[in-house]
């Protein structure tokens, strides 16, 4: 098996699926042995190495790859969470949502580790392989115009998580919206 770094270019050797045949880029080393494929359409696709083939690249062409590709980066940041939005368990998303509201009802600025720290207390059967699967529910309560973000970042107070996290206040006091 070929390694694939990113910037490869890669055909795609999948009969049966739409993308059978296309070329596209690699633009991110997924977990395991899979890349992440960027396509003509600005679409990004995750597929194993056993799926993919190094496509024919005229010498006389180079292809550079630069470190920097805004439109790449906002892809991969979509289609991540995507996938861990479908991953997550379903009731465990119905609880989850629930939290963030009553979280967000208290009034005062908030981050995940405190959606955690109620969903650990209050609902310990209800669980999900992957906490990131917040991400993609904190930002659809931010779309329906629930919360939004303070602008600042904290320190995360959960030890096993090493990264700042986004402070999120209500929109909502006592029934009227707040201008953002």
């Amino acid at each position: 098996m070929i390694e694939m770094d990113r910037g490869a270019r890669v055909i795609v050797n999948a009969p049966g699926s739409r993308r059978h045949g296309q070329t596209g880029q690699v633009v991110a080393i997924g977990a395991g042995v899979h890349r992440q494929v960027l396509f003509a359409d600005e679409h990004i696709v995750s597929y194993p190495l056993s799926l993919l083939r190094r496509a024919v690249v005229e010498a006389s062409t180079p292809q550079p790859v630069s470190p920097v590709d805004p439109p790449a980066a906002a892809a991969a940041r979509q289609a991540s969470i995507e996938r861990v939005d479908e991953h997550a368990a379903l009731d465990w998303k119905t609880v989850a949502r629930r939290v963030i509201s009553e979280v967000a009802a208290t009034g005062r600025p908030f981050t995940a580790d405190h959606v955690v720290e109620v969903l650990e207390r209050d609902h310990p059967d209800v669980w999900t392989h992957n906490l990131a699967a917040l991400g993609p529910l904190f930002l659809a309560s931010a779309k329906r115009g629930d919360i939004r973000k303070t602008g600042r970042l904290v320190a995360s107070t959960i030890p096993r998580r090493h990264r700042d996290l986004t402070e999120w206040i209500t929109t909502v006091d006592q029934g009227v919206e707040q201008s953002a």
